[in-house]
């Protein structure tokens, strides 16, 4: 297989290619937008430091900086905001291949990669602007990195893989602070390197002294720009104490909606998701099963997988009172990596021949090697096609950008008036305005209204927030220049 595994790879990586350009996402209006406009003004060089104290988003400069790079050289154009997450979603790829054969074989590695390539989860945030797919891969490597270095014999080449491991793992710092959840993970890992080998000491100071080197820079840079030098400390803890969705304090209100969310529906949010294909699931059968045949090589992906498992489903979002942390799809991708690992190793052992004299059993593992992979592919090919129905991200956006030009006065909500700003190239004549709270009569005459409803409905679920009182039901008198399912645009008279 060794002289035909670059061609397979490369066929992998050409059908992980197609699907993530067919499940284009491009601009969705939400946190993306922040990220575009904060990406903007370091292009421009308008940005301020600590300028949105009580915002996540202008912290997590291991995606703004890479993304004001493409935004500089291209514009601000949809493909120069998502390149950057599109690029590591393929590397990813290509990772998942080396990880797979580093703990297994050639054959696991192959199934890793493919795994990876056509996981629904992955492939439809390959072109979103989070900081998911970047911080993700970038702790991916970081883990491997030590891993890798743990394995080498003289303290040069230790120390070079933990500066690696380092670098990793502070830029995944920078990309997305949820990096302190999994420190335990990787810190357990060096512990256990350095008590099997005195040698690794090397390698465990090697990573401490460079992610402290990066925080140390980062502290310092806010201290220069704030005065504060834990400044990202302090405004993330803010942020965790304002969106806290568990408080303890009351335990009379609160304890079984706690106890549910610790052993109900974190663990089915974690490991029956179908938005991963069920992979987390398929990894856990896949820890079982290489217990209890002793598989060499599996002791690592296995701890990696379930260490971050127990993490995301126990740790807490604040130090002051015990908050679990939120378990949406895309919160949880830190597992998807160790997890597509772990099922191409399970694949490629029941996949792989035997002896003829253990043939019937052989046939029995191939059996359920195929239905675990039919399974996966049937759970994958279900999402594609509700990626087909939805299709890129801001349709009515992308619609009304064409028929209102930047300078026409246009009255909407604030989400969609970000979201054509963006599509107008953030040009300065810019004319919108937010309608929120208005009437019918407060719209100047000759003016564009835009009733997006499924912005409007997002919106309302924040208290502070009232609609137009004409959203539900528009005057007779406006004309109907464009329609949708869920939007109109209108001209006042």
């Amino acid at each position: 297989m060794k002289s035909k595994t670059p061609c397979i790879v490369a066929v992998i990586l050409v059908v992980g290619l197609l699907l993530r350009i067919f499940a284009f996402v491009g601009v969705l209006g939400s946190d993306d937008l922040v990220y575009a406009k904060h990406a903007y003004s370091i292009a421009n060089g308008t940005f301020h430091i600590g300028a949105d104290y009580h915002a996540f988003a202008s912290l997590r400069t291991g995606l703004l900086l890479p993304v004001a790079l493409l935004v500089k050289v291209f514009g601000p154009g949809e493909w120069a905001l998502v390149a950057y997450p599109f690029l590591l979603s393929m590397c990813g790829i290509v990772l998942a291949f080396i990880a797979g054969r580093l703990f297994f074989n050639e054959f696991a590695g192959l199934l890793a990669a493919a795994v990876m390539a056509v996981l629904p989860m992955d492939v439809r945030m390959a072109s979103q602007l989070l900081t998911d797919v970047p911080a993700a891969f970038l702790y991916n490597a970081a883990l491997l990195s030590a891993y890798v270095g743990a394995q080498r014999e003289t303290p040069l080449r230790k120390v070079a893989w933990a500066v690696l491991a380092g670098a990793a793992f502070g830029a995944s710092w920078l990309t997305r602070e949820s990096a302190v959840y999994v420190v335990p993970v990787i810190g357990g890992f060096l512990l256990w390197a350095v008590w099997r080998d005195r040698r690794n000491v090397a390698l465990m100071l090697g990573f401490a002294l460079t992610v402290a080197a990066i925080v140390a820079i980062e502290s310092m840079v806010y201290w220069r720009a704030t005065g504060d030098l834990l400044f990202r400390f302090h405004a993330m803890s803010r942020v965790a104490q304002e969106f806290s969705a568990y408080d303890t304090k009351d335990l009379n209100n609160v304890a079984v909606r706690l106890s549910h969310r610790i052993w109900v529906s974190g663990p089915k949010a974690i490991f029956i998701t179908p938005y991963f294909a069920f992979l987390p699931l398929i990894a856990l059968g896949a820890v079982g099963y290489f217990f209890w045949t002793r598989q060499k090589g599996a002791g690592f992906p296995s701890f990696w997988f379930l260490a971050s498992a127990v993490l995301f489903n126990f740790a807490s979002t604040s130090i002051h009172r015990y908050s679990p942390l939120l378990v949406l799809p895309r919160y949880l991708y830190t597992i998807i990596f160790p997890a597509a690992v772990l099922a191409g190793g399970w694949l490629a052992a029941l996949l792989a021949g035997s002896q003829p004299a253990q043939l019937p059993a052989a046939r029995a593992r191939q059996f359920a090697g195929i239905a675990l992979g039919a399974l996966f592919l049937l759970t994958s090919a279900r999402y594609y096609r509700g990626m087909l129905k939805i299709g890129p991200g801001s349709q009515t956006e992308r619609a009304v950008c064409r028929l209102v030009s930047p300078s026409d006065p246009l009255y909407t909500d604030s989400r969609t008036r970000s979201v054509l700003e963006f599509f107008w190239r953030y040009k300065p004549a810019t004319n919108g305005h937010d309608f929120a709270a208005m009437r019918a009569a407060e719209i100047p005459s000759g003016s564009f209204v835009l009733i997006n409803r499924e912005r409007i409905e997002f919106l309302k679920r924040f208290p502070s927030y009232e609609p137009p009182q004409f959203y539900t039901q528009v005057p007779a008198a406006w004309g109907q220049k464009w329609h949708s399912d869920g939007a109109g645009l209108y001209v006042a008279p």
